[in-house]
């Protein structure tokens, strides 16, 4: 369940870095959340740092280990960057503590951004330590969503589409966008 590697400097560094990156509390949290995790601690923590076959970097992020009584559980926490084999970057990802995402921004193969995503309230409706580790049911996540084009005729990117989703699923006011930033469309969800 536990992954080694060879820690050298740069890695305690590193280590160091995503653990105080990581601690820090988030305004997403509800209170009920705060209070529900308060007691909850990493056992251990990995830094990933995994690289493509030629060499150059994959992805770097930070894994928490969390136990309970007979299992571990493995988490993403802080920062994590995922590239392409070409070296752009593929996507940049924050996550809370407990594997919860916070934020996020994803790009095409040359590096522009073309869906964004941030989380704007989590909550948990777990009664017990039972609930909150082995399922994903008693949580309650509300993200804001954005996706960008880009005008072929322009060659610049335009807002696309943005609204909210509660546990993924679309809630509220959708709006749909032309190329000159004229709003094409409104749904409600």
């Amino acid at each position: 369940m536990f992954m080694f590697y060879n820690i050298t400097y740069m890695h305690r560094k590193l280590i160091f870095f995503f653990l105080l990156i990581s601690t820090i509390t988030y305004s997403q949290h509800t209170d009920r959340f705060k209070q529900f995790t308060a007691s909850i601690k990493p056992i251990d923590s990995v830094v990933i740092d995994k690289k493509f076959s030629n060499g150059k970097t994959k992805e770097i992020g930070l894994i928490k280990t969390y136990e309970y009584g007979d299992y571990y559980y493995d988490v993403y926490s802080g920062k994590r960057t995922n590239y392409y084999r070409s070296r752009e970057l593929k996507s940049v990802e924050e996550f809370d503590s407990f594997g919860n995402l916070i934020s996020s921004q994803q790009y095409d193969n040359e590096s522009f951004p073309y869906c964004s995503n941030r989380t704007i309230e989590i909550d948990t409706k777990a009664k017990n330590l039972s609930d909150f580790f082995e399922s994903e049911e008693h949580l309650s996540i509300t993200m804001s969503f954005k996706k960008y084009r880009i005008s072929l005729i322009s060659g610049k990117w335009f807002l696309l589409e943005e609204g909210k989703t509660i546990n993924g699923e679309m809630v509220g006011q959708w709006k749909k966008y032309n190329k000159d930033g004229s709003i094409k469309e409104v749904t409600e969800h």
